[in-house]
């Protein structure tokens, strides 16, 4: 899991979407521990659910909320920095062969911010 969030991260190296993106990326990837999901398994469906458990409308049970207090959930900007991180990450993975079913999933549909 290390590997494949340094490796895109890499891609940022010296700017500071680099830091912004880690900071999304780690939490994701530990939502996906809990929900014991390897990338090679994960749906348009289980990206939504995280979505709606960080704070975005989704209309889908979701599970329970991941940002528990103190942590608040997302406001809009950081739902879309969100989105457009995990887009990145998983369009980067699906690059390596990883998963390519998700990348037809992505280029159709937007995450939910």
């Amino acid at each position: 899991m290390d590997e494949e969030a340094d490796s895109f991260l890499r891609s940022y190296e010296g700017r500071g979407t680099q830091k912004t993106y880690a900071y999304f990326l780690v939490d994701h990837l530990r939502w996906r521990a809990r929900e014991r999901l390897a990338t090679e398994a994960v749906s348009l469906r289980d990206l939504h659910r995280y979505m709606g458990a960080v704070g975005a409308r989704v209309a889908m049970p979701f599970g329970e909320p991941w940002r528990r207090p103190p942590k608040r959930p997302y406001g809009p900007s950081a739902l879309q920095v969100a989105a457009s991180c995990l887009t990145g990450f998983y369009l980067h993975q699906c690059g390596l062969g990883i998963n390519p079913e998700l990348r037809s999933a992505l280029d159709v549909r937007e995450l939910p911010t």
